[in-house]
């Protein structure tokens, strides 16, 4: 299967996920900057490599010792960025202090 699927689309960005000026869109980016962040991206990438690979190691352990069915497992995201709710960035983080 090719990745991404031959019948995918991009979905449309939606403005009240990130300010535009914030996070452009890709093809906004500047020629000098996108080198950068395409790097960005290729370590994001490997951490979570890393990260799932690790999470396997501890439920293939969990399961042997015969407790897995007995053990919650809760996945979380360590970055705080949300971008569909807006929780983690700098304005919900600033409101939430105010309250």
């Amino acid at each position: 299967m090719p990745c991404p699927p031959t019948l995918a689309r991009l979905l449309d960005r939606v403005s009240w996920a990130r300010p535009a000026e914030e996070i452009p869109a890709w093809d906004e980016v500047s020629g000098e900057l996108k080198p950068v962040l395409a790097r960005q991206m290729e370590c994001f990438a490997g951490f979570l490599e890393h990260t799932d690979s690790h999470i396997g190691r501890l439920i293939g352990a969990l399961e042997d010792l015969g407790v897995l069915d007995d053990t919650p497992v809760c996945s979380g995201q360590a970055a705080g960025d949300d971008a569909s709710t807006r929780r983690g960035s700098v304005i919900t983080d600033a409101a939430a202090t105010r309250s």
